[in-house]
């Protein structure tokens, strides 16, 4: 092979490990397919062809413009969903689809009966660092929960196992009629999904709000019509697997106008065995019997760990917070071993020289925080 043979092979290669690596913009319009007016705020999620995993997640803008950007070069599944349109589908490679055009949405086939709708103002619209689903305005949910109500809510995706996103990230805080829900993640699961969503008045959604709201994640911001007041909420539940493995939970909300209140309780149990059994030779050079050995082990490795706590809210007015907060974390382990060695020798020092031995082990601690403080927003009239 020719240096210039060789100098073409490492161009080339460095090409395509370029082109690999290279990471795109792709984007379009969306429009309705019969009145071709834009449609702004519909939820857009690019998935990979190949397993159809999340990639990316967006929402058009006012002019109905959506924009995934930096996409890998690849094959990946277009999925555009739309309150009263037929879900649409489109395979993308990129290259070359950065530019997909005008995408033509068409109204859904499914008939609401007995259902008077007057049209006063649309589903969606924004407001500074606000986007708003009205709710009460959608008859296609009123018969659902707020779960189903927040899968209509730009960016937003609830999963099965009712964990919730906006835009594919989990850095997401929930609350409730402007306020923090101050729950955690099992018992805001089982509130989302057993508040009706004809008691929910609209749903906001702020990507980046500012300081004045005290988080650097996302915000949706469920408003009630107060007919369904968050008062009290017990949940509990527990995951098993093998192993054993048993991990139970219980969780306590109150709130009222002033005071929030979420007491929060786990453990979990695990319990690991181990059985062992070992048989072996020893030989001399010429291969005559030195010795025998035979191990034979029984391992129990038990794990208890819990986590209790709360958090207490109280609201002095629109402006003014006071909140504190304990948390401990008890932890317990016991590592017990019994072992039986059996050792004949035959040639050197002749003899047995088996022995049993037992093992135990225990560690015990607890750990946890204690803190409170103090919140003003803005300036109080």
């Amino acid at each position: 092979m020719t240096k210039r043979t060789i100098l073409m092979t490492i161009l080339m290669a460095c090409a395509i490990g370029g082109a690999e690596a290279q990471q795109l913009t792709t984007k379009g319009t969306l429009q309705d397919a019969t009145s071709g007016e834009v449609l702004p705020f519909t939820n857009c999620v690019l998935l990979r062809q190949q397993d159809s995993t999340f990639v990316q997640g967006t929402t058009t803008d006012a002019s109905g413009l959506f924009r995934f950007s930096p996409v890998d070069t690849g094959s990946y599944l277009l999925r555009i969903s739309a309150i009263g349109y037929e879900p649409y589908w489109q395979q993308i490679s990129l290259p070359p689809d950065t530019a997909l055009g005008t995408i033509s949405l068409f109204h859904s086939a499914t008939n609401l009966q007995a259902v008077s709708v007057t049209a006063q103002r649309p589903l969606y619209s924004a407001d500074g660092e606000k986007t708003f689903y009205h709710v009460e305005d959608d008859p296609s949910v009123q018969t659902g929960t707020a779960s189903d109500a927040l899968q209509n809510a730009p960016g937003v995706e609830v999963d099965a196992e009712g964990n919730i996103t906006y835009r594919g990230k989990t850095a997401v805080e929930v609350w409730i009629n402007n306020r923090p829900s101050n729950m955690d993640g099992e018992a805001l699961k089982q509130y989302i999904k057993t508040l009706p969503a004809s008691s929910i008045k609209r749903i906001e959604v702020l990507s980046n709000p500012s300081a004045r709201y005290g988080t650097s994640g996302s915000i949706i911001n469920i408003v009630t019509d107060g007919r369904n007041p968050l008062n009290q909420l017990l949940s509990v539940g527990f995951k098993v697997s093998t192993g054993p493995r048993f991990s139970p939970w219980v969780s306590y909300v109150y709130n009222n106008d002033k005071l929030s209140l979420n007491l929060y309780g786990s453990a979990y149990f695990n319990d690991f065995k181990v059985a062992t059994q070992m048989h072996s030779l020893l030989l001399t050079d010429d291969s005559l019997l030195s010795a025998t050995n035979d191990y034979t082990g029984n391992e129990l490795q038990r794990s208890r760990n819990y986590n209790i706590g709360g958090k207490l809210d109280y609201h002095f007015n629109d402006h003014n917070t006071f909140s504190t907060w304990a948390w401990f974390y008890p932890s317990f382990f016991n590592m017990d071993v019994d072992f039986d060695v059996s050792r004949i020798e035959y040639i050197s020092h002749p003899g047995d020289y088996s022995y049993r031995s037992n093992v135990e082990a225990h560690q015990h601690y607890i750990s946890g925080n204690v803190g409170a403080y103090y919140q003003q927003t803005g300036t109080v009239a």
